[in-house]
């Protein structure tokens, strides 16, 4: 996963036109894209609700409140005006060559389970609605915040004993610069389809990883460090010698 996180940033990082774009989406890719789609999810549910409004009419958006406020007020909620169960019906009944207009009084009781159906469609779009939206904002607070991932995956490493209780920054730079929110969201993603066992295994790799790329940064820094050391000392005992040779020239041409 480390390896996937990185070569990840390498390839968007080259393939990208635009720096700006790039650094807003640098290890926020899989995040924003998720919270996309939650709420994409709740632009489907509310608009399949206003389109049984356009449908039906009758404000049914306020089909769920009118029946509960019904409920309170101890009065039948299957009785609506938007499902009549009576009405007055107008027919023609052509007799002797001439049509006899009659207007009689109609039962309609195929209304009662078309009432009920609908009233369940209303509160089932509506939970669904509240139940996503709370999702989004859920995911959305522990997905944006750093203080919020540091302490969830600092729990996880100390359970695993891969960390003491004084090692916050490194945990932190663990956090923002390694994982950052892709990392941290693919965690919780295992602990909450899998375990959390198998997310504390799968954190316990990827620190171990990190500590290994962090001694690999810093030894190859001192080897630069040296050899640039050791090439300024180089040059300088040459330019010594340089001067001494000059110097020795000049002795002889006076001479």
């Amino acid at each position: 996963m480390s390896r996937f996180l990185v070569e990840f940033n390498k390839s968007y990082r080259s393939k990208s036109k635009f720096t700006v774009c790039w650094t807003m989406l640098r290890g926020n890719y899989l995040v924003e894209l998720y919270l996309f789609i939650k709420a994409m999810y709740i632009a489907n549910v509310l608009g399949q609700l206003f389109l049984l409004n356009a449908f039906l009419g009758n404000e049914y958006h306020l089909y769920g409140i009118d029946v509960l406020k019904r409920l309170l007020a101890n009065q039948p909620w299957t009785t609506s005006h938007r499902f009549p169960r009576v009405t007055i019906c107008d027919f023609h009944i052509r007799m002797l060559g001439n049509s006899h207009r009659h207007t009689i009084q109609c039962a309609l009781p195929m209304n009662l389970f078309y009432e009920i159906i609908f009233i369940f469609f209303w509160f089932w779009f509506v939970f669904v609605a509240i139940s996503t939206i709370c999702s989004l904002l859920i995911w959305l607070f522990t997905s944006l915040f750093y203080s919020y991932q540091e302490a969830y995956i600092r729990q996880r490493l100390l359970a695993m004993n891969k960390i003491s209780k004084s090692q916050r920054g490194q945990v932190r730079s663990f956090v923002t610069e390694h994982l950052r929110r892709d990392g941290c969201f693919i965690t919780r993603l295992v602990a909450k389809n899998s375990s959390d066992l198998i997310a504390s295994q799968l954190l316990s790799g990827l620190w171990e990883y990190y500590l290994d790329s962090v001694t690999n940064k810093e030894s190859s820094k001192r080897r630069d460090s040296t050899s640039s050391g050791s090439g300024g000392e180089g040059r300088a005992e040459h330019n010594r010698r340089m001067q001494q040779e000059e110097e020795t020239v000049i002795k002889r041409v006076k001479s």
